[in-house]
């Protein structure tokens, strides 16, 4: 499931054009992504125990729940070169093109 998540995302995410374009969504649309990234996070948090990609479940979670400094934190993620390399190869084994950062 995370792959395809990572796989569907906009080339553009990561880039301030895109967050602007988020911000005008409905709010049940809100609601929903929070209740799914929280369930994320926590099935990441417990997969050092569980089989599968921890790291990569917590960083999804935490990209469709909407909380105070999430902007800068995922800004700070995406900037660390092993996060946005596992990304980028995860994307380009599907054949889509490589996400962009701002």
């Amino acid at each position: 499931m995370i792959p395809r998540i990572v796989i569907r995302l906009p080339e553009d995410y990561f880039t301030h054009a895109y967050r602007q374009r988020v911000m005008q969504q409905p709010r049940w649309m809100s609601f929903i992504k929070n209740i799914v990234g929280s369930f994320l996070i926590v099935m990441g948090v417990a997969m050092p125990v569980l089989p599968g990609q921890g790291i990569l479940t917590i960083f999804v979670g935490l990209m469709l729940t909407g909380f105070p400094g999430k902007y800068k934190l995922e800004q700070w993620l995406i900037h660390r070169h092993s996060v946005l390399h596992l990304l980028n190869w995860v994307r380009a084994k599907a054949g889509k093109k490589p996400l962009r950062v701002s």
